[in-house]
């Protein structure tokens, strides 16, 4: 008797242009991270900007049908875009430093909880205490240095681009 075994299961393609794509990406993540939010804080204000010339186009064509609080709504949002855009630097900035004192306070948090919950003895204290340390390393290193949660993001995508394209070069 022979026996003939039809394969129906249709193995999932490989997107590579996905993959090439997330792995630019992820290394333009990880060494430019400091640029792109300062970058991301100019289209901010050039949107905003774009959005009071808008505004303002459309009070100058409707004058009379208008209201004043448009006039007012276009200066404001034009003079809010360039201050954005100004400030740019700043803002990154004020960015990286909550980050980090939300992990130093997180940190803080984790090792109160291991300390108050569970006893000395037990491993989710020492489980507690691991991650507290980990999140204060990551506070500390988010104060003093630019963007670590970007660069985190562009090594998770780069790493998880090359296992893509390995696996899928495995398959042919």
């Amino acid at each position: 008797m022979l026996v003939t075994v039809i394969d129906n299961q249709k193995k999932p393609k490989n997107n590579w242009f996905a993959n090439i794509l997330m792995l630019i990406i992820g290394i333009f993540l990880t060494i430019n991270s400091a640029s792109l939010m300062t970058t991301l804080f100019i289209v901010l204000g050039i949107i905003t900007i774009c959005f009071g010339i808008f505004e303002l186009v459309l009070y100058i064509k409707n004058k009379e049908n208008e209201s004043s609080t448009t006039l007012v709504s276009a200066t404001t949002s034009s003079i809010i875009g360039i201050l954005i855009i100004i400030f740019a630097p700043f803002f990154s900035s004020i960015i990286n430093i909550f980050t980090g004192l939300f992990l130093l306070i997180n940190a803080l948090m984790k090792f109160n909880q291991g300390i108050l919950v569970f006893p000395v003895d037990k491993p989710l204290f020492i489980y507690n205490v691991i991650w507290a340390v980990i999140f204060a390393i990551l506070g500390f290193y988010t104060v003093f240095n630019q963007n670590v949660i970007l660069i985190f993001i562009g090594v998770v995508l780069i790493i998880s681009s090359l296992i893509s394209i390995l696996d899928s070069i495995r398959q042919k």
